[in-house]
């Protein structure tokens, strides 16, 4: 299974050594391929850069375990009766291209309209739902 990680959750696994960073140990070692792309990376390093900058290196030695994909901000693949904030496309974007089955986000605001949701072949997940899905928790 490959699973698309949004900037929340990078975030979440660098900022706190959680509940989120078990979640994505235990993926791994469930033969999960974590994917992320520069887009996610990006806006969780500026967002750790500002809230929390002794955590950066955490973030970049998380970034070593996982499946690094280029980054597509073409809504094309993204079906018109889907309307997500201008910000959430290259999310949603990079998920279908890489090719993932799910797409985990701590972004329930933008996106838990579609969690559960399939779209463009990835299914919305939120941490938890990802858990119960992969893992049987």
């Amino acid at each position: 299974m490959r699973i698309f990680l949004d900037a929340h959750i990078l975030f979440s696994a660098a900022f706190t050594d959680g509940a989120v960073r078990r979640l994505l140990t235990d993926l791994r070692n469930a033969d999960c391929t974590l994917v992320a792309d520069r887009y996610v990376i990006e806006e969780a390093l500026r967002n750790l850069s500002i809230h929390q900058p002794e955590t950066v290196s955490v973030l970049h030695e998380l970034i070593t375990s996982l499946l690094v994909v280029p980054t597509h901000r073409s809504c094309a693949k993204i079906p018109a009766n889907i309307q997500i904030a201008d910000k959430d496309i290259p999310v949603l974007a990079g998920a279908i291209h890489a090719r993932c089955d799910s797409l985990m986000t701590g972004d329930s605001r933008h996106f838990g309209q579609f969690f559960g949701r399939t779209i463009g072949g990835v299914t919305i997940r939120s941490p938890v739902d990802t858990a119960r899905a992969m893992l049987g928790h």
